[in-house]
């Protein structure tokens, strides 16, 4: 009986792993990265197969301060945080699993996830992001996840966002699910003259992204003379302009219309504050 016992027993628990295999994620049951990118242990390939639908996917990366509708990004401020998207469809596949993290040069796990989404768990000091239950669908028939990224220290270099995306048919086993192929994005660095500028002024500049004139609303900055300047992402100063703020504020406009498509970095400096804002000139 005691044999027996422990028969039915490790069947139970066979039949367990087997049986939730899809929905548990990767790391959290050992098998490390699974993401295919640099320094990871392989794909979700290593052991779900069989799925049809061609899973594609994508990852975009926004300043969480700008909003989720912002412009995406592909710079990175020292201690900013950031918006992280991972995004993908299969034509045949409803329920999805994924695998998200970021690496510096050196392929070692760098910055913080946090806010995870329904379904989803945070692993290895909030370095990994994967699901933690099967994630269905959105209204747009879409894979969709959302994370808050907060950005390593200076000196870093450039960030590697490395994802993957497993569509699943949710049945018993690995068959007949569909893994994306390696999903990645890389950041680089904003140089640190850019970077070392706080953000103790409250402004704002729109539209954002911007093709011919970008509006500053400084009502909220304290009375004062402010230097207003931008720089692309060379460090480089494109417009530079001292402007006195009234304390019944200030509005103006920047003529972007000769700027370079990309990136911006707005500062206004003056009374002891500092601020910079990323505009998108498109």
């Amino acid at each position: 009986m005691k044999k027996k016992h422990l028969l039915i027993t490790a069947i139970a628990g066979l039949i367990y792993v087997t049986v939730s295999s899809f929905s548990g994620g990767a790391f959290s049951n050992g098998q490390g990265n699974l993401t295919g990118g640099a320094g990871s242990s392989g794909t979700c390939a290593n052991c779900h197969t069989g799925g049809t639908g061609g899973t594609t996917g994508s990852i975009e990366v926004r300043i969480k301060s700008q909003g989720a509708s912002s412009a995406t990004v592909d710079k990175y401020q020292p201690g900013e945080v950031y918006l992280v998207t991972l995004k993908g469809t299969n034509a045949s596949l409803s329920r999805f699993g994924y695998q998200l993290v970021a690496q510096n040069s050196s392929n070692a796990l760098t910055g913080s996830f946090a806010n995870a989404p329904s379904g989803s768990q945070l692993l290895s000091s909030n370095q990994v992001a994967e699901q933690s239950s099967a994630i269905m669908q959105n209204g747009s028939g879409e894979f969709e996840v959302t994370l808050d990224w907060t950005a390593p220290s200076t000196g870093t270099g450039s960030v590697t966002f490395s994802g993957i995306i497993n569509a699943v048919n949710g049945a018993t086993g690995n068959q007949g699910d569909d893994p994306s192929s390696n999903i990645s994005k890389t950041l680089t660095e904003i140089p640190a003259s850019v970077a070392k500028v706080t953000n103790a002024t409250v402004f704002k500049a729109y539209p954002n992204p911007v093709t011919d004139k970008l509006t500053l609303d400084l009502t909220l900055a304290k009375p004062g003379v402010y230097n207003v300047r931008v720089l692309n992402t060379n460090g480089a100063i494109v417009a530079n302009q001292d402007v006195t703020i009234k304390p019944n504020g200030y509005t103006a406009q920047l003529d972007a219309g000769s700027w370079s498509t990309g990136i911006h970095f707005v500062q206004i400096i003056g009374q002891n504050e500092k601020r910079v804002l990323t505009v998108m000139k498109q």
